[in-house]
This record gives C-alpha cells, sequence and structure tokens, in this order.
C-alpha cells in the first residue's frame, strides 16, 4: 500500500542517510562518547561527481529517550530523508528511519574497538561489511582538524568506501574537506548543550481518524505521466479484534494488495501484508502537529525509499468536495518522480497531482450533499 502513492525507484545520496538493517553489538570498552546533544549542528558539502551538488545540513533536533534523537536533514536539492533516529547503546552508534522497528536499525559505529573490528549489516536487502581501518584517524573541516576519528571501511560486493565518525565530533561524512575525491565533507560543526535522562518513548497511541472505518471506500481515477488511466479503490474492510487496526483493501486496476492502518500519535501508520505493527511508516500526519518543510521516509518490503515532506498546510485545492483547505504532502522517488498528496484529517486522500493525477470519483466518506434548490411560489 505505502507503494502506491509513487511506483519508481528511489535514488539512494549515500550510505549515511538512508541507513536501515541490524546487527550483533558485543559490548566495545568504555568511551567518552559526547556528541549527541539536542543542538548539535552538522554542514556538510555533497558532491557525487554527476547531478547531485549541494550543501546538507543536520541537527540533533530532539532527546526522545536517554538513548535516542531524532535527527532532522535539510537540503535544497539533494534528495534525503528529513527524517532519522541515531541511537547511541554501550558506546555503539545506530541509525534508523524507523523509530520503534529493531530491525531497521543499522550499527553504524562501535566506538572504543581496535584496529580490524568487523560486523556486518544489511541495508535495504543489501549486506554490508563495515570493519574499523584506523582509530584516531585526522579529519578536517572548516572549524579545525578532528584527530580522534574511527575510519570504518564499508563494502558490498566489489564496492567499498569510507566513512569517519568521533566520539566528541560525530559523523564526519567520507573525509577531509579539501580532499577533492571525498563526495560528502564535514563542512561546519557546532557540538549541542542539552541532553537529558528521564525522556520515554511513549507506546503506540492505537487511535484512528474519522476516515478509519469499516466499510469506508474511495473511488479514484488516476492518469499517469504517460496519460494513461486505471481505477483505483482503497476501501476499509474491517478492524483487527485485537488492536485499533484496520486492513484495507486496494484494488489497482483490477490487482488486488492488503494493508494495515492505524494512528499512533497523530500520524498514520502503515504497513504492507507480510510486515508487522512495528514495520510501518507514516503517510500522513495531523495538521494540529503538522510542520511545514517536515517529513520522514518511508520503505517498502523491497527495499524502496520514499521521501514525505509537508509542503503547506491549509492549501485550499479543488477536489471531489469542491474547494477544500487541505494538508500537502509531497513525495518522491529522490530522482525524477514527485507528487502532491492532498489530505484532510475529516475525509482522508482527497486529491493527488504531479506525476501521477488522482481524482475521486466516488465515496462514502463524509460525501457531498445534494445541493437543495428552493424555488418561490407565487402567492395568489
Amino acid at each position: 500500500m505505502k507503494a502506491i502513492f509513487l511506483k519508481t525507484l528511489v535514488v539512494a545520496v549515500g550510505v549515511l542517510f538512508f541507513s536501515c538493517g541490524g546487527s550483533d553489538d558485543p559490548s566495545p570498552s568504555n568511551v567518552d562518547v559526547s556528541f549527541l546533544k539536542v543542538g548539535t549542528k552538522y554542514t556538510y558539502y555533497y558532491d557525487d561527481g554527476f547531478w547531485n551538488i549541494d550543501s546538507i545540513y543536520l541537527e540533533v533536533s530532539k532527546q526522545l529517550a536517554p538513548d535516542t534523537f531524532l535527527i532532522r536533514y535539510e537540503s535544497e536539492s539533494i534528495a534525503l530523508s528529513p527524517t532519522q533516529y541515531w541511537v547511541l547503546k554501550d558506546n555503539n552508534l545506530y541509525t534508523s528511519l524507523r523509530l520503534r522497528d529493531p530491525d531497521a536499525y543499522t550499527l553504524e559505529c562501535k566506538f572504543g574497538k581496535p584496529k580490524g573490528t568487523t560486523w556486518k549489516t544489511k541495508r535495504r536487502n543489501v549486506e554490508y561489511t563495515y570493519k574499523i581501518e584506523e582509530v584516531n584517524a585526522s579529519v578536517k573541516t572548516k572549524d579545525g582538524v578532528v584527530d580522534d576519528a574511527v575510519k570504518v571501511k564499508v563494502s558490498s560486493g566489489a564496492q567499498s568506501g569510507y566513512l569517519y565518525f568521533s566520539p566528541t565530533v560525530g559523523m564526519l561524512g567520507n573525509g577531509s574537506y579539501d580532499d577533492e575525491t571525498v563526495t560528502q565533507k564535514p563542512v561546519h560543526y557546532k557540538i549541542g548543550t542539552t541532553n537529558t535522562t528521564t525522556n520515554t518513548i511513549p507506546p503506540i497511541s492505537f487511535g484512528n481518524f474519522p476516515f478509519l472505518a469499516v466499510g469506508k471506500y474511495w473511488n479514484y481515477t488516476q492518469e499517469d505521466f504517460f496519460g494513461d488511466v486505471v481505477s483505483l479503490q482503497i476501501k476499509v474492510e474491517e478492524k483487527l479484534a485485537s488492536k485499533n487496526i484496520f486492513k484495507v483493501k486496494t484494488t489497482y486496476d483490477g490487482e488486488v494488495d492488503y494493508s494495515y492502518w492505524y494512528e499512533d500519535n497523530g500520524f498514520l501508520m502503515v504497513y504492507d501484508e507480510g510486515e508487522n505493527v512495528l514495520n510501518a511508516d507514516p503517510i500522513y500526519v495531523d495538521e494540529s502537529i503538522a510542520e511545514i518543510g517536515y517529513g520522514w521516509g518511508g520503505l517498502t518490503p523491497s527495499g524502496t525509499l520514499f521521501i514525505y515532506t509537508i509542503d503547506a498546510k491549509n492549501e485550499v485545492v479543488d477536489s471531489y468536495y469542491g474547494e477544500l483547505s487541505c494538508l500537502n504532502i509531497g513525495v518522491t522517488d529522490g530522482f525524477i518522480s514527485t507528487q502532491s498528496n492532498y489530505w484532510t484529517k475529516a475525509k482522508g486522500n482527497v486529491k493527488v497531482t504531479g506525476m501521477v493525477a488522482r481524482e475521486i470519483e466516488a465515496t462514502n466518506v463524509r460525501s457531498r450533499g445534494e445541493r437543495k434548490i428552493f424555488s418561490v411560489v407565487p402567492s395568489i
């Protein structure tokens, strides 16, 4: 179901930003890892030698638990997930696009381990081998030389590259900013000052939005970039007995798929048949907590990444319901395909524009009432 909003491939911008996977974690020796504080900021310059050339800005935005942090990314032109989660446990640094899914975390660096230490992980169904090539390596930034970095070689098949991690400064990309061969260069950094030990990650709320009710449906007409028109129906078939989770049937051009929808602290979460509740990704967020520019990454079971960004609030669009104020969530595959999904809390997904255009042609979700016509009967 997550793939129904966009059906093309993503371009990965680098191993640092789109991580997902798992690994065993032996206990390392004690190291003072101090960079994970709210307010820590980085500026990177990214140049892959082709068309992706721009600055990337990263901030440790919020502490969610003693060892878990919300990370925000921004870039004018480079496609990357606006949200990531970092966990520091036993001096090991993990990253993930999903907060609650333990299998989605990649072990990026082992601090306090000797040269030659190796581990394996899987990212978007591809296996990688990590190896510590050097400890106390030096990396130049415009704010000075960092000389306590761990140099990690990342390999998959015949391809390999390097990542640098400092226990005091954090992620340092692929190498020094003055090295012309480096694709992702650390330019500036500023370590924050705030962290706590009392935050806790809230449990899944298992609420529901008004449009999530058994029997509700949306019939769409969809037209793609080439002018091909297909029918699409999304129907809420049933509610699971144990949780407030709704089973949703999607019929796309005659083909049927099933997914499961639930509300989690203001986010509409979706996971596909064969996945579980922790594998869910958001596709919509309640307008009351939405922020312009906020976003997240969503992964399909095959490992395809979609990038979601809140582009506008209270945008008026002409829809099946007439003119309607909507939340505009942009979705991209990071390359060519982009679309705008228009949502309301009461009616769900009411319209799509972009590479794919989608219009409601029939629905029972607070559907339009008939216009009443009043006539004046002349008196006799």
